[in-house]
């Protein structure tokens, strides 16, 4: 990573929270658990880790967003690291005089590791919110009917909770 565009990029974290926060805020919430107000307390600890991630020495192997497994699409997560990556290439191709010092080979090498950077924090965090997700492969969701197997409610005050959801 190029020192000048890192500390740059560092630099105008304040701007690039602002802009992630109002393009997280401007998307309609998948969830309850996608509204911005939950989420943007989550902003400056993803920002930690992506500066963290920017100045790692080893490269790791790439990976995209689109990649990452989330079948239900209910992930809050999703959302939150979109508009991250938008908002950081809008940083990156308006406010980044770094950027326009570098020759273009670099550019593109500097805009992957950055990118990757991010994705990699979004990996980890969209994978684990979808390892404990009730609408994961194989779990039950509140409404549906349980396995055959599963046993029954001990209390039927439960099972009546279960088909009033």
């Amino acid at each position: 990573m190029h020192t000048a565009l890192l500390e740059s990029l560092k630099a105008h974290r304040p701007k690039l929270r602002t802009r992630w926060e109002h393009k997280l805020r401007a998307l309609p919430p998948s969830s309850a658990m996608a509204e911005p107000d939950a989420l943007i307390h989550l902003m400056d600890w993803t920002l930690e880790n992506f500066f963290q991630e920017l100045t790692h020495k080893a490269r790791r192997q790439q990976r995209h967003l689109a990649d990452e497994p989330c079948p239900c699409g209910m992930n809050p997560l999703l959302a939150y690291f979109v508009t991250a990556e938008d908002a950081l290439l809008e940083i990156i191709f308006t406010e980044e005089k770094p950027w326009l010092a570098l020759d273009p080979g670099n550019r593109e090498t500097e805009l992957a590791w950055i990118r990757g950077a991010l994705q990699r924090v979004a990996s980890r965090e969209i994978g684990a919110f979808c390892a404990v997700c009730q609408h994961r492969k194989g779990a039950h969701v509140h409404g549906d009917q349980p396995p055959k197997d599963s046993p029954k409610p001990a209390c039927p005050a439960t099972d009546a909770n279960r088909k009033a959801v």
